[in-house]
């Protein structure tokens, strides 16, 4: 018995190095399988114990979502909230448990961490011939924590929801350039990233990702003045003038030296005429290739 002993302190030895911050129990607590007041008392197993203690800190992160989604479907003002994904609804508790299957670092998870469990114990098994650890685990969860993390959850849902509105509300009326255009869309790629896999808004994105393009490609050349020393072009949006960081390209048969400016909005293209003939059409064209799409304006200088 002496060896046996002997085997077991080393263990919890070589557990207090692994775990310094939580107490380690040598006989079985009381609290082992049962449910207390202000408490999270989970288990996990695995034949590694690093991944067992990893596998019941996840178990305890599963019960804080489940109270967070089980408050908020019984909280009389959120018994109506729902996410709607092609005319269909999903209760939001449905949507809060979901979440918790995906390992992001929700803000209203901070601070859920072995460093806050309260006691540990370990057992040592066997189970299908192979060597297993069985981590248990004590972690405090009052209901003034529970209270706290659902309204962190309910400001995290509202934001997601106040930038969603803002995203399917945008038409690029107030964009002042091609690239703020772009990144819009960029804007609403990253945003679609940060959402929860299971998120109905996802799919939202996905149609507003096309609408964006569609508006994006929408832009188009004009000539508001030209002459035969020089046009001044600028890219229209609807009735808006909309800027881009590179010039027009220009093809002509007969303009020779040409060389363009940005001043303010337009682009101020210059050119030699000389090398055109005053009873022929010389015609030139302007092009651009905005988001994969090439847009022309034929332009005649007489």
């Amino acid at each position: 018995m002496k060896s046996i002993g002997g085997k077991y302190g080393l263990l919890l030895v070589v557990l207090a190095c692994l775990i310094p911050t939580q107490v380690l129990m040598a006989k079985k607590p009381k609290w082992l399988h049962t449910m207390q007041q202000d408490y999270i008392i989970v288990s996990a197993e695995d034949a590694s114990l690093e991944q067992a203690k990893e596998k019941a800190m996840n178990v305890v992160r599963q019960e804080i979502m489940n109270s967070i989604a089980q408050h908020v479907s019984s909280s009389t003002q959120m018994t109506l909230r729902e996410l709607e994904v092609n005319n269909q609804y999903t209760e939001m508790s449905q949507y809060i448990t979901s979440m918790a299957a995906e390992s992001v670092d929700y803000p209203f998870l901070n601070g859920i961490s072995p460093s806050m469990v309260e006691e540990v114990y370990i057992e040592k098994a066997k189970k299908n011939k192979q060597k297993i650890y069985r981590y248990h685990v004590k972690y405090p969860y009052s209901k003034l924590d529970l209270l706290d993390r659902v309204e962190q959850f309910l400001a995290y849902e509202n934001d997601l929801q106040t930038k969603m509105n803002r995203f399917v509300a945008d038409d690029f009326t107030t964009a002042t350039s091609v690239e703020e255009m772009q990144q819009r869309k960029a804007d609403l790629q990253v945003y679609q990233s940060s959402l929860p896999k299971t998120d109905a808004r996802r799919a939202q994105c996905d149609k507003l990702l096309l609408r964006y393009d569609d508006m994006i490609r929408s832009v188009r050349i004009s000539v508001d003045a030209v002459s035969q020393t020089e046009m001044l072009v600028s890219l229209r949006y609807g009735d808006n003038i909309v800027t881009i960081n590179k010039a027009p390209k220009l093809r002509s048969e007969c303009l020779m030296n040409v060389a363009s400016q940005l001043r303010d909005k337009q682009w101020v293209i210059t050119y030699d005429y000389s090398g055109c003939y005053a009873d022929e059409a010389n015609a030139a064209e302007l092009s651009y290739t905005i988001q994969g799409k090439k847009i022309t304006q034929t332009v005649y200088v007489k």
